[in-house]
C-alpha cells in the first residue's frame, strides 16, 4: 500500500484533535452524503478483505504520538541519581519528570532513535541536552518545531428535544474544550486506491467536520495538500498512530504499550446511551509484531434496534 500524508488547516474552533474513530465516523458521514448508501456499504465491507484505504489519528503538523517506553525505569534512577552531585540531584529529578509530560515527538527522533530501537541513546541525548523538550515535544535541539494553542473550558446546554425526548424534562448540561490554534495539522493514509478517490471525500471535510453533532460550527478542517511518503523499511517495533483492538499477531512480551477503556456512546440516531465497553492499544504504543502486517487490529461490529454500528478498531502502524 503507498501511503499518503493529508494536510489540514481548522477553519473554526475545535474541541479536540480527532482521533481515528472520530476521522471514520466523517468519513462515513461524507461517503453516504456524497456518494450514497452503496458506496458507504462497499467501503465498510472492503474491511473484511483489503481496506480501500486505512487511516491514522491526525496529530500537529511535523509532529507523532510520543512513544510510550520507558527510558528512565527506577533501578536506572536509584542508580544513577546518587552519582549526580547533591546541588545537581534536583534537576536530574525534574528532567526525568518532564519526560513523563510528552505528548509528541519529531519526525527526526522517530528515524535516528525510535525506528532503531535506541532507546539508551536517546536517553543519553536527553540527558546530554542534544535533544530536547520544548512544548511537550521531544526534538533535536536543532528543532523548533511547536504546537501553539489556547484552550478555554465552556460550559453548554443542549435543548432536551434535540438530545433524547424519552428521559426526564430538563435539558442537557454539558462542557467541552475550545481550541484556539492557527497550527496546521495531518493524517497519513494507506491506500491500492488511486490517490483521487480519496482526495474527493477529505476535499468535504471542512462542510461535515471530524467531531460530535453537538459541536456543529467547530471542529472544521480544511484540506489543503496532500503528498506521498515514502519509508525506509522497519524490521523492529512498529508505532501505533491510532487506538486499535488487539491483534493476535501482537506479541505483548516484547512490546511497549499503553491500554485504555472507552465506553461506546452511539448519538441520538441509535440510542443515547452506553452500549459496549472496549480496551484499546493507545496511540504511541510500541509493538512487535509475528507477521509483517501495514495495520492492525479490525472494525467492531455492533446491532442496536437492527440498526448496524462500526467502531473503528484499526490500527496504524509504522
Amino acid at each position: 500500500m503507498k501511503e499518503y500524508k493529508l494536510v489540514f488547516k481548522p477553519l473554526s474552533t475545535i474541541t479536540n484533535i480527532p482521533n481515528a474513530q472520530t476521522i471514520f465516523g466523517a468519513i462515513c458521514n461524507i461517503i453516504v452524503n456524497t456518494q450514497g448508501e452503496e458506496a458507504l456499504n462497499n467501503y465498510i465491507s472492503s474491511f473484511n478483505n483489503q481496506p480501500l484505504f486505512i487511516h491514522s489519528s491526525m496529530f500537529p503538523l511535523n509532529m507523532l504520538p510520543m512513544v510510550h517506553y520507558n527510558i528512565f525505569d527506577i533501578d536506572y534512577i536509584n542508580h544513577n541519581i546518587l552519582k549526580e552531585k547533591s546541588i545537581d540531584q534536583l534537576s536530574y529529578l525534574q528532567t526525568l519528570k518532564n519526560y513523563k509530560k510528552i505528548n509528541y515527538t519529531t519526525e527526526s527522533i522517530f528515524n535516528d532513535y525510535i525506528i532503531k530501537s535506541d532507546f539508551n541513546k536517546m536517553r543519553d541525548d536527553l540527558l546530554n541536552k542534544k535533544i530536547n523538550i520544548k512544548n511537550y515535544c521531544l526534538q533535536k535541539a536543532s528543532e523548533n518545531i511547536l504546537f501553539e494553542q489556547t484552550k478555554q473550558l465552556n460550559t453548554h446546554v443542549r435543548k432536551k428535544d434535540y438530545y433524547n425526548t424519552s428521559i426526564g424534562d430538563d435539558n442537557a448540561l454539558y462542557y467541552d474544550d475550545t481550541i484556539y490554534t492557527n497550527g496546521l495539522f495531518y493524517i497519513l493514509v494507506k491506500t491500492n486506491e488511486n490517490i483521487k478517490k480519496i482526495k474527493d471525500i477529505f476535499s468535504y471535510s471542512h462542510f461535515f467536520g471530524f467531531g460530535p453533532r453537538h459541536s456543529v460550527g467547530k471542529n472544521s478542517f480544511k484540506l489543503i495538500s496532500i503528498e506521498e511518503i515514502k519509508r525506509k523499511p522497519n524490521l523492529n517495533n512498529k508505532l501505533l498512530l491510532s487506538q486499535s483492538v488487539f491483534d493476535e499477531c501482537i506479541n505483548l512480551s516484547e512490546s511497549n504499550y499503553q491500554i485504555i477503556s472507552k465506553q461506546y456512546h452511539p448519538s441520538k440516531t441509535y440510542i443515547n446511551k452506553t452500549t459496549h465497553k472496549m480496551n484499546l492499544f493507545n496511540e504511541g504504543s510500541y509493538l512487535k509484531l509475528t507477521q509483517d502486517k501495514e495495520w492492525i487490529g479490525k472494525i467492531l461490529s455492533f446491532n442496536i434496534d437492527k440498526k448496524p454500528l462500526y467502531y473503528y478498531g484499526i490500527g496504524y502502524i509504522i
